[in-house]
């Protein structure tokens, strides 16, 4: 055949978009294009032997009913399901299929996801929508059948919602589509060449000569394919010379950025889908990343979270020992160091510490080495205490990206040492291309290479890449792609790296880079620091109940009275159920109805363990009353110790109620509403004429995320709620008011006679819809200075009230641990709650946000009946010196009222067992050590000043070192303990100090 010859018409659009049609696999030409004629049917399963259970049982669960109970199911006429429900399939393939002359694949085609197994109960690969080839090893036996089994799961990679986030579809039903066909392994590669030379084309455009070149060499190969009907020399030709082009750049180009690959599979811990559908999620997609290093050797890939290992161990011991071999040769890289990737901003200072002790244990112990980089690429804005933390838990290095989402102010670095709020510095990477789910695509190069905000300052970057959120990891496709784009004309240098020697690139960079100090504050899903207050109350109540534990099993081990180790073994099973319902999806609430349950499920089971613990140690000896922890005062208190009595009230003939007590007085009006708030001895009425203690709700329609976004635009449609009847009740006052046509509340005021405070506890029966209620208190300080005070996991966060700049703007709802506060010269006001974290100040008020009513991604968030807990203390001089963060302490303390079950002689009932020289200083946690070679005493400096401390102890010790949040020592000096001067050291502001005693 002759063929016309003709100058080539190189129309930019047209010649683009016929080379899309081209590579396509799902238009109107797929029938006749490149794809066609990669794969070609052999055989085609009609009927499977298919077995259906309860629950998600392991491969060796269902193993006794493979023979007996698989029975034959077509698959052209049945859909599986319903959502949650698990299938199992044999696959038998006859011997006479498989050839050594071509690459034979099963092709396993579903809308949900699956998991192939070998005979033996081998996880081998994942089926979903991203994956569905598996190429069948050549080894197998031509003369022998081959049996495999597929675990089909009945929902998608992000759960079974008709939308997005939405909740799940309970009766969703997924179709299967099973054959053998044989791939064209050239022209497999060739897809992937013209795919990438399409991309570069598209996002170089035509101004640029390596991406005109990229799409006339493409449009070259298509008419060499078509002239030949796609024959297997033309496609061996095509796929040689654009491997020759794709290889014509110049390696390490200085002008140029180095970009770092990096595999990368971010698995959310829960979210739309429950905490056992992640374990299987986690052996789905790691099982993927196992058979690509086989075949891959320079090929890396991170994971981050050491709970989900420890289910991978449990669950598929055989996969695990494969993970720990790929640890060993430096494929799979454990990274992060935490349990789970926790949420950034509502744990406190000692669940954070707990993070750090228990992820890198484990990874210590299973992988032989700690991570030196915490990896948390996903969660909603991060506490200037973390790198203090990372620091003591032996990390210098931080990756995340998630303030890329910023709504307001663009994040001004991508690689730069973050500053924490006690002077620590972690050296922090957002990688450019603003996510951590790249497809390994030329535009993403570019886009790092445009994004990259510190040019001049470095050239390296990280590029993560692979399927992520809902699992899935880098495919075949991506890890291939990696390696074509090395050398591409006009791309940044791509090598595949890992985050250690990209992080030893950085480090030469160091003093060249900018500084950040303080807390990283993520501009959007502000909310989260509202939503499913249940969950964050509980986290509240099991993060006290577990350090107060702590402080008596260890307070009773070092007087003789029981050997705590044990025990203390236990109340870590405890931790872990704790630290696993603080990742960053269940926290902050932004989950789906069932994952919430799980939660709820995990702190029955956590107080379970904790009850039997107390049990076992609450057969007092002879002279000994019960007690329980005081973490304030360091203390073993009876019960008699946190009772008070009320004030009395005075009811004015003019609807004004007063109450009165030797530190403050405050007058209410019938509506509920404080008229009149004085410390004792000042004239100062602290109330400004709005008034203090108002009810408010507002609309709450954010744009997209419902669970996660509060929108500044909810300010603007506020409705005070006036209380409808004012009565008497318990010594003290009661509100009631009415909350649109469903809700309820009832407010109950007293005034104890023994505390620097107005006690408040608000029941609220809550059926709105999109509606968020706060409590306000507008305050008479004129003197504020635009500034107030919230408190932290470690001393507390000054943040601006004014909205003079885009930064200020963006900051309408902020986080805040247990107390907020406002003051001028000589006087102020803090609000305490203990579980309640989302404030707003603003000029000389305090807003403290109390509930949501998202709809999604679960229809039923906050439904139901609440309890809330708060305390107005108004104060002469400084927060500081009035007290509020103890008195935030103790309040929290008496709200949760924690069983009194600790026997202890009655000598050291009520006594301070460690005596802390100054209020700067706040404990944070007695526990027995790890090894169980002594104790560990953690303190922290709250005040934000530089001070010397003594420490003593009714307890005896013998000696006493520094050490790190994993416990190991910081200094070779081990000091003497002497009675009389116990601990002395100097502590810096804002610093966390542990000590090892003996």
């Amino acid at each position: 055949m002759t063929h016309v010859q003709c100058p080539p018409i190189k129309h930019w659009r047209t010649s683009l978009e016929r080379l899309e049609k081209f590579i396509c696999s799902d238009n109107l030409f797929s029938d006749s294009n490149l794809t066609a004629h990669i794969e070609t049917d052999i055989h085609q399963f009609c009927q499977l032997p298919h077995f259906t259970c309860k629950g998600r049982p392991t491969f060796d669960q269902v193993s006794p009913a493979k023979s007996g109970s698989f029975v034959q199911c077509d698959l052209a006429s049945k859909k599986f399901g319903p959502t949650w429900s698990t299938h199992w399939f044999k696959l038998v393939i006859p011997s006479g299929l498989l050839t050594c002359t071509q690459t034979v694949a099963l092709k396993f085609k579903c809308d949900c996801e699956a998991l192939l197994y070998s005979v033996d109960g081998r996880p081998i690969q994942s089926f979903s929508d991203e994956r569905s080839i598996f190429k069948i090893p050549t080894q197998h036996s031509q003369k022998e059948d081959v049996e495999y089994f597929v675990e089909l799961a009945c929902n998608g990679m992000f759960g079974a919602g008709n939308h997005c986030i939405g909740p799940p579809d309970a009766d969703k039903e997924f179709s299967v589509k099973v054959s053998l066909v044989s791939v064209d392994e050239v022209s497999e590669k060739l897809l992937l060449q013209l795919t990438l030379l399409h991309d570069l084309a598209n996002n170089l455009g035509k101004d640029s000569i390596p991406g005109t070149e990229a799409l006339y060499l493409a449009n070259d190969c298509i008419n060499n394919l078509l002239r030949s009907n796609f024959s297997s020399d033309s496609c061996l030709s095509c796929s040689t010379a654009c491997d020759q082009w794709l290889t014509s750049g110049v390696e390490g180009d200085k002008s140029r950025l180095t970009v770092h690959a990096v595999g990368h599979c971010h698995i959310d811990t829960a979210w739309l889908w429950p905490y056992q559908e992640t374990e299987r999620k986690c052996a789905r997609s790691w099982a993927n990343q196992i058979a690509l290093m086989e075949k891959n050797p320079q090929f890396t890939f991170t994971c981050s979270q050491a709970q989900q290992c420890e289910w991978v161990e449990k669950r598929y011991p055989n996969l695990f020992s494969e993970i720990q071999s790929a640890c060993h040769k430096g494929q799979f890289l454990p990274v992060g160091g935490s349990w789970v990737e926790m949420d950034g901003n509502l744990p406190s200072c000692e669940s954070f510490c707990r993070q750090f002790l228990l992820g890198q244990t484990y990874f210590k112990r299973k992988f032989g080495k700690y991570s030196e980089i915490f990896w948390l690429p996903d969660t909603f804005g991060y506490s200037a205490c973390i790198p203090q933390m990372c620091n003591q838990a032996g990390m210098k290095y931080f990756v995340t990206q998630k303030l890329s989402w910023n709504l307001v102010n663009k994040f001004p670095h991508n690689t730069f040492r973050w500053i924490g709020q006690d002077g620590s510095e972690l050296l922090t990477h957002f990688p450019p291309n603003d996510d951590y789910c790249a497809r390994m695509k030329p535009s993403e190069l570019t886009r790092s290479e445009a994004n990259f905000r510190d040019k001049g300052r470095s050239r390296h970057s990280l590029l993560l890449f692979g399927h992520g959120d809902g699992g899935g990891g880098p495919t075949e496709a991506m890890v291939a792609s990696m390696h074509m784009m090395s050398h591409v004309p006009g791309l940044p240098y791509c090598k595949p790296s890992s985050p250690e020697d990209f992080f030893a690139q950085v480090e030469g960079d160091r003093g060249n880079l900018c500084v950040h100090r303080g807390e990283l504050y993520f501009e959007l899903h502000q909310g989260t620091f509202t939503t499913q207050s249940n969950i964050k109350q509980q986290n509240n109540r099991m993060e006290q109940w577990l350090t107060q534990l702590e402080f008596a099993l260890a307070t009773l081990t070092a007087l003789g009275q029981l050997s705590g180790h044990r025990l203390q073994e236990r109340v870590e099973e405890a931790w872990k159920l704790v630290l696993c319902n603080q990742f960053h999806d269940v926290l902050p609430g932004s989950c789906i109805e069932q994952v919430v349950q799980d939660a709820s499920e995990y702190y029955q089971r956590a107080t379970r363990i904790l009850c039997d613990v107390s049990g076992d140690i609450s057969s007092p000896p002879a002279d000994c009353c019960m007690t329980k922890a005081n973490m304030s005062d360091c203390a073993l208190c009876d019960e008699a110790s946190f009772k008070s009595t009320l004030a009395d009230y005075l009811r004015k003939d003019d609807g004004i109620f007063e109450l009165e007590n030797k530190y403050l007085s405050v007058e209410f009006g019938s509506d509920g509403v404080i008229r009149s708030l004085k410390c004792a001895g000042s004239d100062l009425n602290l109330a400004s004429s709005l008034g203090l203690n108002r009810m408010v709700i507002y609309s709450d329609m954010p744009l997209f995320w419902d669970a996660w976004d509060v929108m500044d635009y909810h300010l603007e449609t506020g409705d005070v709620i006036s209380a409808d009847h004012c009565g008497e009740e318990f010594g003290g006052l009661q509100f009631n008011y009415k909350i649109g046509e469903k809700s309820s509340a009832t407010l109950e005021v007293i005034l104890p006679n023994d505390k620097p405070y107005l006690e408040f506890d608000l029941r609220v029966d809550w059926r709105e819809s999109r509606k968020l209620l706060k409590v306000e208190f507008d305050f008479n300080l004129p003197g504020s200075m635009n500034k107030a005070f919230y408190g932290s996991q470690i001393g507390f966060v000054e943040r601006s009230t004014s909205v003079n700049t885009s930064y200020d703007t963006a900051q309408f709802e902020v986080c805040g641990h247990k107390w907020a506060a406002i003051q001028q010269h000589g006087a102020g006001c803090a609000v305490l709650s203990p579980a309640k974290y989302g404030w707003r100040g603003h000029n000389s008020s305090l807003s403290l946000s109390l509930l949501r009513s998202p709809k999604a991604p679960d229809a039923n968030a906050d439904m139901g009946e609440h309890r809330v807990a708060y305390v107005l203390m108004p104060y002469t001089g400084t927060f500081q010196s009035a007290g509020v963060q103890r008195q935030s302490v103790r309040f929290a303390e008496w709200v949760e009222d924690l069983p009194c079950n600790i026997p202890v002689p009655r000598h050291i009932a009520n006594q301070p067992i460690f005596r802390i020289s100054t209020e700067a200083v706040q404990l944070s946690a007695f526990k027995l050590s790890q090894d169980s070679s002594g104790y560990i005493l953690r303190v922290k400096e709250v005040f934000g000043s530089c001070t010397h401390v003594q420490i003593t102890s009714l307890l005896q010790f013998r000696s006493y070192q520094l050490v790190d949040i994993l416990e190991r020592p910081l200094e070779a000096n081990v000091m003497a303990w002497e009675p009389e001067k116990g601990l002395q050291f100097s502590i810096q502001s804002f610093k966390l100090v542990s000590f090892l005693l003996k």
